[in-house]
């Protein structure tokens, strides 16, 4: 299963508080006993690896199941559900309850589509449609709904 962690936590969490207790979680789940500290090689080879692949769009969003995201999608001053699709990190397609309301909803629907499921590549298509640099409180609300 595939979630943002934010709505499942009762109160806000810190990074590091989050860290703590996800750490704490595994040690007892896994009934780790013993702490195993790396060497600087170890941790220069880990390095290595997760920049050469685990930190591609490929390996973080190509490979990833098919899911769909459901939102009530706020914009300035009205409210519309959207349904987003995504298919191996692309958005395959976007829906919503009625994108013939407002332009900017309208221009959402026809250029997501075909879009890395990711800020960067929604941000560009985002600041594509929104020109204004005023808005950029607006591109942020709607990037931060869209994950």
């Amino acid at each position: 299963m595939i979630t943002n962690l934010k709505p499942l936590f009762s109160k806000k969490h810190s990074f590091i508080e989050f860290k703590s207790e996800l750490k704490s979680s595994i040690c007892n789940a896994f009934a780790v006993e013993q702490e195993v500290r790396l060497t600087d090689f170890q941790l220069k080879e880990i390095g290595k690896l997760a920049n050469s692949k685990y930190k591609s769009d490929d390996w973080n969003y190509g490979y990833s199941p098919s899911y769909q995201i459901n939102r009530t999608l706020k914009l300035l001053d009205f409210e519309t559900k959207i349904s987003v699709s995504v298919n191996k990190g692309i958005i395959s397609s976007v829906t919503m309850n009625n994108p013939n309301y407002h332009t900017l909803l309208l221009q959402l629907k026809e250029k997501l589509p075909g879009t890395k499921h990711n800020p960067h590549s929604i941000k560009k298509v985002l600041s594509e449609i929104i020109t204004d640099a005023s808005q950029e409180k607006l591109v942020k609300s709607i990037l931060y709904q869209l994950f």
